[in-house]
């Protein structure tokens, strides 16, 4: 019995294949309604998904999911409407970081950044203006730095306000070209600072849009800026931290803000980030693109629909005698109407296989000449592929497409009897 039914229904696949190819041009328009709302639903969620692997990527590239960043904000909404200078006794220090090392058990690393400002600085008669930041030695691990030469700050710098620093790759080429700047002097200011180390070049991808040059930056150690340039409160400081784990990012920024409640009487005089949340905000518009493209999807489905069911309409009146023959010849109204629905669906599905590997041909090559002519020299890379849930909804979608484009011609065609289909004309 069961192989009767597959027989059946491998018969009928190939009338309908047969029906398909006995009209093409007709097919064509009919089809061009699947084609194109499958098509627009797989290459939505190719690109949707391309697009956060893409930004999450980038995101990881120059910090960590896990991420939280605190800063004194400049104005504090004192009353609705009403702002005031935050008080300097809100500025951040090394106290601050010690504390949320120590009270907060859901971070797992902490560090901080203190921006003196730009400074010109000189090298043997090559002069120009750089940032310095004044910073802890976890923000190597934190900021993913890679080192091209020598070494990175380490805790006795830190302890001994050594006058050390380490430079990014455009300061590098700039004051010192193709010289080891490792054990070279610049002076930044009135100070002089030994070179002890260089980054490997970091202004790639997503960084470019970044408000500040990390290859321009100068990184000393936090307590040798304070000592020397700012004074013992970091006014431009910001601390950024990691949680233990990503579903922890959340009690990880409550712990943080518990204790700067205790310790500053409010939470007003600061801002809180997570790189979480910039997730999110990623997972918003990759929901909005699918819900636009979506509506579209869905009107060039219900149009195909329609083309279907009209194409199927004007099949069974083609083939009316058939139909009378076959019923003469001792074929139930199921049969009939089960032929007739075989064909809808066939014609949907093939529509949606077009689709499908049309927009496996284009997101892909979208993707490869993205990375070629944009991301490569950035060292960044646009990965493309079609989902295998997308594609296998899209082969649901089409037989739904086909089943409810088929219902209204095969009952209609079910419904006659052999002597009105052997008479019509």
């Amino acid at each position: 019995m069961f192989s009767g039914i597959i027989g059946k229904i491998g018969i009928n696949f190939w009338v309908g294949w047969e029906a398909l190819l006995r009209n093409k041009f007709r097919s064509l328009l009919t089809l061009l309604g699947i084609i194109l709302g499958i098509f627009i639903v797989v290459t939505t969620v190719s690109i949707s998904g391309s697009i956060k692997t893409f930004l999450v990527s980038e995101m990881n590239r120059l910090g960590d999911t896990k991420g939280l960043s605190i800063g004194k904000k400049e104005w504090y909404e004192k009353s609705p409407g009403k702002y005031e200078r935050s008080p300097k006794t809100a500025n951040l220090s090394m106290e601050t970081v010690s504390e949320i090392r120590k009270y907060c058990p859901s971070i797992s690393m902490v560090a901080a950044a203190n921006v003196f400002g730009r400074l010109d600085t000189s090298h043997q008669g090559k002069s120009m203006p750089y940032e310095l930041l004044g910073v802890t030695t976890d923000i190597k691990e934190l900021w993913n730095f890679e080192l091209s030469s020598g070494r990175w700050l380490q805790k006795s710098d830190l302890d001994m306000n050594e006058k050390v620093v380490v430079i990014g790759s455009k300061i590098k080429d700039e004051l010192f070209g193709s010289i080891n700047p490792v054990g070279k002097e610049i002076r930044a200011g009135t100070n002089r600072l030994t070179v002890i180390g260089s980054i490997k070049k970091r202004q790639l991808g997503m960084a470019k849009l970044m408000p500040f040059s990390i290859d321009n930056d100068m990184y000393a150690p936090i307590t040798t800026v304070d000592k020397y340039y700012t004074g013992k409160y970091m006014r431009n400081a910001w601390i950024n931290a990691r949680a233990k784990e990503l579903s922890l990012v959340e009690q990880a920024q409550n712990e943080i803000k518990m204790l700067f409640f205790r310790k500053f009487g409010t939470i007003k005089f600061h801002g809180f980030g997570a790189n979480k949340d910039a997730i999110k905000e990623i997972d918003k518009m990759v929901l909005t693109i699918q819900l636009v493209a979506g509506c579209a999807a869905a009107i060039s489905l219900i149009v195909g629909g329609i083309g279907t069911m009209n194409i199927m309409l004007v099949s069974v009146t083609e083939r009316t005698k058939e139909i009378g023959l076959r019923k003469a010849l001792g074929a139930t109204s199921n049969d009939i109407r089960f032929q007739f629905l075989v064909e809808a669906i066939v014609v949907c599905l093939f529509g949606g296989l077009v689709g499908t590997f049309l927009s496996i041909f284009i997101t892909s090559g979208a993707g490869w000449a993205i990375t070629v002519f944009f991301l490569d020299k950035h060292g960044s890379v646009w990965e493309s592929e079609v989902k295998l849930w997308a594609a296998v909804g899209a082969f649901i979608i089409s037989t739904l497409v086909g089943t409810s484009a088929g219902l209204y011609p095969s009952n209609k065609a079910a419904k006659l009897t052999p002597v009105q289909a052997l008479r019509f004309d």
